[in-house]
């Protein structure tokens, strides 16, 4: 249970210093501020396992912290946010083992941000890469990007290819295809728990 709490803990610090909490959308209002749930205890050796998104985590924080996430979400987040966000974790000793990144659904995801983020993580930390549907549905460029640079690091990235996971599943979604309804929320918290099984269950490595 400490270590839920000290990341946390942590997390709530960094996402204060970069002013996160009620920050607005370029292209409007009401994305909210920061949150965040944490596990009873962790999954994995040393810290729990982090999952960093957007309104679509929004809808799923319980679950994933049920099946031993961090969670941290916020409205209208890109992955320039969620990677300062990783810089101050990882300079604070605070960057746990796995990290699982679910963004897209605001920001057009580019592949410098991508070479950024194994920057940061480093050579000795696993990446879940969650592929993002595009609002009303289906796949787009982003999910494209996702796949690529998940088969570009087949030794530290764990693809979690949420797009393909959801096809066909309205009952999953609200009426923009992206959102989560309760049975949506609980699919994706099993998908990106996937994630942990592969460190876990199926006796995976850090790489060297």
């Amino acid at each position: 249970m400490r270590a839920g709490i000290g990341i946390a803990a942590a997390l709530a610090v960094a996402a204060g210093a970069l002013g996160a909490p009620g920050a607005a959308h370029a292209g409007g209002f009401g994305c909210g501020g920061v949150r965040q749930v944490a596990p009873a205890r962790s999954p994995l050796p040393g810290l729990p396992p982090l999952a960093v998104g957007d309104s679509v985590m929004l809808g799923a924080l319980d679950e994933l912290a049920a099946r031993g996430f961090v969670a941290n979400a916020r409205g209208c987040r890109g992955l320039e946010e969620a990677l300062a966000l990783l810089s101050r974790l990882r300079r604070s000793g605070r960057l746990p083992r796995l990290v699982v990144i679910a963004l897209g659904a605001n920001y057009e995801l580019r592949e410098s941000q991508f070479a950024r983020l194994f920057a940061v993580v480093g050579r000795r930390r696993f990446v879940g890469l969650v592929t993002q549907r595009e609002l009303g549905g289906g796949a787009g460029a982003d999910a494209a990007l996702v796949r690529r640079v998940a088969a570009a690091h087949p030794r530290q990235a764990l693809l979690l290819d949420w797009v393909r996971y959801s096809a066909g599943r309205r009952g999953w979604f609200g009426g923009d295809g992206l959102h989560l309804t309760g049975s949506g929320a609980a699919a994706f918290a099993r998908l990106l728990a996937r994630a942990i099984a592969a460190i876990r269950v199926e006796g995976r490595k850090v790489p060297s």
